[in-house]
Order: C-alpha cells, then sequence, then structure tokens
C-alpha cells in the first residue's frame, strides 16, 4: 500500500511539474519558424546580404529574382561543419554542453537561357536549391540545487510528512534534440530590359525532430529519525515529423550601374498534418536510513528498494496530429557594385511571428493562439555584406543582427554575429569557405508551473565552417 500511495503522489508530481520539459507547443511552433540562414560559402561569409544582389544558387532563398543575374549556368554543393556550445547556469551553479554536427547543408543548381528571342526580355533562369534550413540537433545539460521541496504530502517511504524535508537534494536535467528542417527550392526568373529582374520561388520543406528530456531528483532528506533518499528519473521522448510548403516573389532593379534595390516577399509556410508521436516512462529509486540504531550494528543494514514504473506507457506511443503555420516574411535589400573591384549590400528582413497558428481538434491547442498573441512580437533582421576581389580571390564579410521573437526578450537575448570568407576562381571551378559565428541567451524553464522556482539561463554560441565547390556549366 506505501508503494502505491508513493508512486502516487509521486505521479502527480512528475505529470504537473514534467509536462512542459520537452519542449511545449509554444516552442516548438517557434523552433520550426527558424531559418539558420545557411547557404554556400559565398552567401554565408556575407551573412546573406543577397537580396539585391543576387549571382549566387543560395540567393533564390532570399529573393528569387536574383537568379538571373547570373550569366553561366552553374552547379555548387556545400558541406559544413557545425561547433554547438550552450553554457547553463541554474543556481549558481555553471556547466557547459559542446557538439560538433557536419552536414552536406546546401545542393543546387541555376540554368541560364541568354536567347528568348524577345528584344524587352533578355534572359530567363531556373533555379534549383536543397538546403537545411533549420540544423535543429542539440544537447543542453543542467544542473544546481533549487532548495526547493518537491514532495510536501508524501514521503518517499509512504509515511505522512508532517515536517518538511530539510535538506532538498540536487535536480539535473538532460535535454537532446535530433533532426533537421530540410527545404527543396525550385524558382525561375527573367530579366525585363536588362534592368529589372523578376522572380517566383516555390519551396517544399520536410521536418524531423525528435527530442529525449529527463529530470532526476536526489538526495530528499526527511527531518526525523529516518533518513529518505530518492532518486527520480522520469523520462520522455517525442517524435515530430511533417511536411510543409511556401512561396516567395520579388524583384531586382538596377538603378545604374552602382546601385541596386530589390524586395521580396515569402509567404507563410503551411505544415499540415504534422504527426507527434511521445511516451513516458519513469524510473525510480530509494532507500531509508534508521539513525536510530548504530552504524557499527549489523543489523543496520541500507534497505534499497529498486522500482520500475511506467505511466503512460502503453503498447503504440501517443498520438497527435496538427496542422501549422509559421511567419512569412518581406525584406528590402540595396547593395553598391564597384564593377569588377568589389560590392557592399544590406538587407533588412521584418518576420511576422504574430502569424503563427496551431490547428487541430484536440484541446491542448484551443488557447494558443491567445497565448502567440500575448507573448510573441514581429522581428527586425539586419544582414550586412561585402565582398572585394583581387584578381582571382576574393575576401568577404558580414554582420548579422536579429531581434528575439519574445515580448518578454532582454537585449542579449537578441542573435548576433559575424561571418568572414574567402574563395579563388580557377576558371569554370571556384572553391569557396566561410567561417560564421552567431551567439545569443535564452531561459529553459523546467518547472513552469512554479513561480518560485528559477528558470536557467542559457548562453547559445553556433560556430559554422563552409566549404563550397561550384562548377560553371
Amino acid at each position: 500500500m506505501n508503494k502505491i500511495l508513493t508512486f502516487t503522489f509521486f505521479l502527480v508530481f512528475a505529470i504537473e511539474g514534467y509536462s512542459q520539459s520537452l519542449l511545449g507547443y509554444y516552442d516548438l511552433a517557434t523552433l520550426f519558424s527558424e531559418n539558420d540562414n545557411n547557404g554556400t560559402s559565398r552567401y554565408t561569409a556575407m551573412s546573406g546580404a543577397f537580396g539585391a544582389l543576387g549571382g549566387d544558387v543560395s540567393s533564390l532563398n532570399v529573393n528569387p529574382a536574383g537568379i538571373s543575374v547570373m550569366k553561366n549556368s552553374a552547379i555548387s554543393v556545400t558541406g559544413s561543419y557545425r561547433d554547438a556550445e550552450v553554457n547553463s547556469r541554474y543556481y549558481n551553479n555553471s556547466i557547459k554542453s559542446q557538439n560538433e554536427y557536419f552536414n552536406l547543408s546546401q545542393a543546387g543548381a541555376i540554368i541560364v537561357f541568354d536567347d528568348i528571342n524577345d528584344s524587352e526580355w533578355s534572359r530567363f533562369a531556373i533555379g534549383f536549391n536543397y538546403r537545411i534550413m533549420k540544423d535543429l540537433n542539440n544537447s543542453l545539460f543542467a544542473q544546481g540545487n533549487n532548495y526547493s521541496t518537491n514532495f510536501t504530502e508524501q514521503s518517499s517511504i509512504g509515511k505522512s510528512v508532517s515536517e518538511p524535508y530539510i535538506h532538498p537534494g540536487r535536480q539535473s536535467f538532460t535535454n537532446s534534440y535530433e533532426g533537421e528542417i530540410s527545404e527543396i527550392t525550385v524558382a525561375f526568373s527573367a530579366v525585363h530590359q536588362s534592368k529589372l529582374h523578376i522572380g517566383l520561388g516555390i519551396n517544399f520543406y520536410n521536418l524531423n525532430f525528435f527530442e529525449k528530456s529527463q529530470i532526476t531528483t536526489a538526495d530528499e532528506y526527511y527531518k526525523g529519525e529516518k533518513k529518505d533518499y530518492l532518486s527520480i528519473a522520469p523520462y520522455k521522448e517525442s517524435q515530430t515529423e511533417g511536411n510543409g510548403f511556401s512561396a516567395n516573389i520579388g524583384f531586382i532593379y538596377k538603378v545604374n550601374s552602382f546601385f541596386r534595390i530589390g524586395a521580396s516577399y515569402q509567404t507563410p509556410t503551411w505544415y499540415s498534418d504534422i504527426l507527434e508521436s511521445s511516451y513516458s516512462p519513469i524510473y525510480y529509486y530509494e532507500d531509508s536510513y534508521d539513525y536510530s540504531v548504530s552504524d557499527s550494528d549489523s543489523d543496520n543494514k541500507t534497505k534499497y528498494k529498486d522500482y520500475y514504473e511506467d505511466y503512460p506507457y502503453p503498447e503504440e506511443p501517443l498520438d497527435n496530429l496538427y496542422d501549422l503555420r509559421t511567419p512569412g516574411k518581406l525584406t528590402g535589400s540595396a547593395a553598391l557594385v564597384f564593377g569588377k573591384l568589389g560590392l557592399i549590400s544590406f538587407d533588412y528582413t521584418r518576420r511576422f511571428y504574430r502569424e503563427i497558428r496551431l490547428t487541430s481538434n484536440s484541446s491542448v491547442f484551443s488557447e494558443n493562439d491567445k497565448t502567440f498573441q500575448k507573448y510573441l512580437r514581429n522581428t527586425s533582421t539586419y544582414n550586412a555584406g561585402t565582398e572585394w576581389r583581387l584578381g582571382r580571390f576574393s575576401l568577404r564579410g558580414g554582420y548579422r543582427y536579429e531581434l528575439n521573437f519574445s515580448r518578454t526578450a532582454i537585449e542579449s537575448d537578441n542573435l548576433r554575429g559575424y561571418s568572414f570568407g574567402f574563395g579563388y576562381n580557377f576558371g569554370s571551378v571556384k572553391l569557396d569557405f566561410s567561417y560564421t559565428d552567431y551567439r545569443n541567451t535564452s531561459i529553459h524553464d523546467f518547472y513552469p508551473e512554479s513561480k518560485s522556482i528559477n528558470p536557467a539561463e542559457l548562453q547559445n554560441g553556433n560556430k559554422r565552417v563552409f566549404g563550397t565547390l561550384t562548377i560553371n556549366l
């Protein structure tokens, strides 16, 4: 009976206190809306500021009109390395988590047709591009003591608690994420009177996300003759899969030989029938020690009780099906081009996070739209890039600043970072390399239902190295 009472109390704690340890739907919706700005090495070295430039396979992700800036057909393939670092701080205890990932982050081609038998339209281009829009692989570990008693009605051995635990123990939290959002784009662009480039793109997305999370609460001590040690390890995992699409349209106008302007709009991305499968086994271990008996007494043995309980753990995972709409965005661009010597480019993007919507027959989603309206804001992103050529050799650099989507965000939560790179043109073959370093801060709330327990403070850093091979056809 004591075991049943113990587990019943723990179960209430586990469901209420742990239900948000995995990312909630608010977090998932915003995570699936993010863009890593991956692309070719030239593109990433200039922080993606290609809205008024074009001339690169990856430019179609910003403005599809840019592919007709290219004068020759080309194929490019990019591999990347990412060093992901998360420094967590939880109740004055700091822990660093670091992981490395390798990806084929981009592969695409542009086919250019110069002669289309029309004096008004001098060039037509078709572009195809695959890229990892969002690399979801990451991990987080936090540990500390919040000095909060988690068990106030039932002790770990089923004894009614008349006095609180005097030594709440250490808590540790592990979250790991795997997966990616990949994007395949088909774009069309044409040039009118050698000045106006217009373009249209259609984007298809594949979402695959797997998350695991575990909280371990240990060393809870009962005030009295007996010492109760309780180690609890509720564990959850969830698999999310879905497909979506969006479209973008844009133009680039060459005001003169030095100055260009551009603008593009990308619709929201619509994901339909996202399937989420999850299950939640619970593990815990306890022992008690009688302090009323001398340690030298051979009968005073530490009593161990090992339990494995699972709730809920059906034969099949719990499934949930829903639709998601992520933000659309509007980009304005300008560029100065100094012939073959170099260029300076700038993009401003407005993302409409307040457009996010979750739709399902489940009651879980009934309040999400109100949550989005209350806590989300539309964001601004600034991308600047430059490139300078010394014969066949090119040097590049860039800067990116992105406002955080949360109304409660502080200045350090905004994403910012720099990029640089170089390339060499062998003629029909080009080799380019780039390095990016983007950082921000955030929080992770392991006990969202509690106003007295602080969240973990996170410092996030992502360093990437890209290498691109381009072959002119």
